[in-house]
C-alpha cells in the first residue's frame, strides 16, 4: 500500500500530468442516474437560483457528473423547472409558482426522494450522492479499463489460492445472510453469531471481485437486511467490509468511498427512524444494473453467472431484458467447459472428488417439464407485476440446460448434472411464484419438496439455500395446520446449520 508521505508529496511543476492520464467522465447517463442527482440539481436551480453553467460546473467537479447543456435543458423541461427569468427574486417565485398538485409537470418528476424528506437533508443528501457517485465511477471505470487494457478476472489473481474460488459461492453467501436475519428473529442468537462469523470470513473474497459483480451482490445482501429491519446487522457488515477493504485498497479507492458513504446514510437512518431507507439501495442497485446492461461482453460470461439472480431486489426493465436476451442468445459457448476458472467458480468441479451422488427421482422428467413450463408462461400476460421479468429470466436460465445436454455427450460429468439441478431449482421457484400469482391450483408442498431435493443435490444438504427453502416449507405446513411436520423440519434445519457452522467454534463468536 502506498505510504502517506507518497500520497501527500507534491508533484514537480516541470512534470505536469499528461492529458491521457486524466479520468474520463462519461456523459451517457441512464434514467436511474438522473433520478439520483435530481435532488441536488433541484436545490441548486430552484432554491439556490444558480445559473445552468454554474450547476454544470458544480456537478462535474464535486459529484463527477457530466452532461451537455442540451441534456440538462431536456431534463429541466421533463421535470418542469422554470427558466431563469421566471426565478428573479424570491417574491416573483412565490407569486408565479403553481401549486405542485395542480401542475402536470410535477407528474413527470421522479418519485419523491428520501434525500429531500430528511430532517437533516444536507447530510443525507451528501452521503447518498457520495455513495451513488462512487458506484457509478467504480463500475464505469471497470468497463473503460476492459476496453483499454483487456480482461483480467479478479478471481484468478495469483495471490488468491485456487481453493478460495471453490469455497466462495455468491448465492450461498446471500442466502447465509438471509438465514442470519431469520435466526435473529427466532431468538437463536448464538447460532446466528456463528453463522455471521462464517459469512464474514467468506465475504472477504467478495472484495476481490470485479466492481459490477461486487456492487450487484453486496447491495443485494444489504437490500434484504434493510427490508427485514436489520439495519444494525447492516452496520456490522459495513464496518467489517470497510476494515477489510482498507487492508486491500488505498483509502481513495471507490469501494471504500462507496462503503463509507453508505455508512453515513445508515447512521442517519438509525438516528431518524422515520427516514425512507429502501429507495437509496434500489437507486444504487439500479444504477449499477444500468451500467452492466449497457456493456455486455462475452469475455465476462463467468461474471454474469456469479451475479445473484434469485432476489426480490432485481427489477430489470423490458429494454434491459431484451438486450440481455439478445446478447446471451448470440453467445456461442454458453458453458465454457474448458475454462478452469469456470469449472471451479461455477461448476464447483473438484478433481480430487470421485464420489458421485444419485440425482433426485424423475430428474430428467422434471428437467423437461421445467423447460416446457417456463416457455409456456412466456406467452402469458402479467400486468404491472414483476412476474414478467421473472419469467424472462427463467427462460434465459432454461437455455443453459439445453446447452449442457448438447455439449456433454453420452456421459455427463457429475459437476454438470449438479449445475443443472441448481438451475432447475431456480426455474421451479419462478414457476411456483408465477402460478400462485395467477391463482392457479398449485400443490405448493410437493413443489417445495422437489425444489429442496434439487438444491440438496446441486449444493449440499447443509447449504443456506436448502435451509431457506426448508423454512419456507415449514411456514407453509404450519399455516396449513401440519404443526408436527413443521416442527420436525425446524429441528432438522437447526441440526443442519450446526453442521454447516461447525468449523467456527462457539468461543470465537
Amino acid at each position: 500500500m502506498m505510504s502517506k508521505t507518497t500520497l501527500l508529496a507534491a508533484k514537480a511543476p516541470s512534470n505536469p500530468p499528461s492529458p491521457q492520464n486524466k479520468p474520463i467522465i462519461s456523459m451517457h447517463h441512464g434514467e436511474t442516474e438522473w433520478t439520483a442527482v435530481y435532488p441536488i440539481i433541484e436545490r441548486l436551480y430552484m432554491k439556490d437560483r444558480r445559473k445552468l453553467r454554474h450547476i454544470m460546473q458544480i456537478m462535474e467537479e464535486k459529484y463527477n457528473f457530466k452532461a451537455s447543456i442540451q441534456m440538462y435543458k431536456r431534463r429541466f423541461t421533463k421535470w418542469g423547472f422554470y427558466k431563469s427569468k421566471q426565478r428573479n427574486g424570491k417574491t416573483a417565485w412565490k407569486k408565479t409558482a403553481p401549486t405542485p398538485k395542480n401542475t402536470p409537470e410535477t407528474q413527470k418528476r421522479p418519485h419523491s426522494q428520501p434525500l429531500i424528506l430528511s430532517p437533516s437533508p444536507n447530510s443525507l443528501e451528501t452521503s447518498s450522492l457520495e455513495f451513488l457517485t462512487s458506484i457509478h465511477d467504480w463500475s464505469t471505470s471497470f468497463y473503460e479499463s476492459l476496453r483499454t487494457k483487456g480482461l483480467h478476472l479478479q478471481g484468478t489473481h495469483p495471490s488468491q489460492p485456487a481453493g478460495k474460488i471453490n469455497r466462495y459461492d455468491p448465492e450461498g453467501l446471500s442466502f447465509a445472510f438471509r438465514t442470519i436475519v431469520e435466526l435473529i428473529q427466532r431468538g437463536k442468537g448464538i447460532l446466528a453469531g456463528r453463522l455471521t462469523r462464517k459469512a464474514f470470513l467468506d465475504i472477504e473474497n467478495m472484495l476481490h471481485a470485479e466492481a459490477p459483480l461486487f456492487i450487484w451482490n453486496v447491495l443485494e445482501i444489504m437490500y434484504h437486511m434493510v427490508r427485514l429491519g436489520q439495519t444494525q446487522l447492516l452496520g456490522m457488515l459495513l464496518a467489517q467490509l470497510v476494515e477489510l477493504a482498507s487492508n486491500i485498497h488505498e483509502m481513495k479507492h471507490p469501494v471504500i468511498k462507496m462503503l463509507k458513504g453508505l455508512q453515513k446514510a445508515v447512521y442517519l437512518w438509525e438516528k431518524h427512524a422515520t427516514l425512507e431507507k429502501m429507495r437509496l439501495l434500489e437507486q444504487a442497485w439500479g444504477l449499477n444494473a444500468d451500467i452492466i446492461c449497457r456493456n455486455y461482453d462475452s469475455r465476462l460470461l463467468v461474471v454474469y453467472y456469479r451475479l445473484v439472480w434469485e432476489s426480490s431486489c432485481i427489477k430489470l426493465g423490458e429494454d434491459q431484458l431484451d438486450g440481455l436476451d439478445k446478447w446471451f442468445s448470440a453467445v456461442k459457448s454458453k458453458i465454457p467447459h474448458e475454462d478452469s476458472y469456470f469449472q471451479q467458480a461455477i461448476l464447483f468441479a473438484d478433481p480430487s472428488t470421485t464420489e458421485e451422488t444419485a440425482p433426485p427421482k424423475d430428474y430428467e422428467i422434471t428437467k423437461a417439464l421445467c423447460v416446457s413450463a417456463i416457455q409456456h408462461r412466456c406467452t402469458m400476460t402479467f400486468g404491472e407485476s414483476n412476474m414478467a421479468s421473472l419469467v424472462r429470466l427463467g427462460l434465459l436460465k432454461s437455455r443453459i440446460l439445453g446447452e449442457i445436454d448438447e455439449q456433454s455427450g453420452d456421459k455427463m460429468p457429475q459437476s454438470h448434472t449438479r449445475f443443472q439441478a441448481r438451475v432447475m431449482a431456480y426455474l421451479m421457484k419462478v414457476l411456483m411464484d408465477v402460478d400462485r400469482e395467477l391463482g392457479l391450483d398449485v400443490d405448493v408442498a410437493d413443489r417445495m419438496k422437489n425444489k429442496i431435493a434439487l438444491r440438496e443435490f446441486g449444493y449440499s444438504s447443509t447449504s443456506p439455500q436448502v435451509i431457506h427453502d426448508m423454512w419456507q416449507l415449514e411456514a407453509f405446513l404450519r399455516k396449513e395446520g401440519y404443526v408436527a411436520e413443521a416442527a420436525k423440519i425446524r429441528r432438522e434445519t437447526y441440526k443442519r446449520l450446526e453442521e454447516y457452522v461447525d468449523q467456527v467454534p462457539v468461543d470465537e463468536v
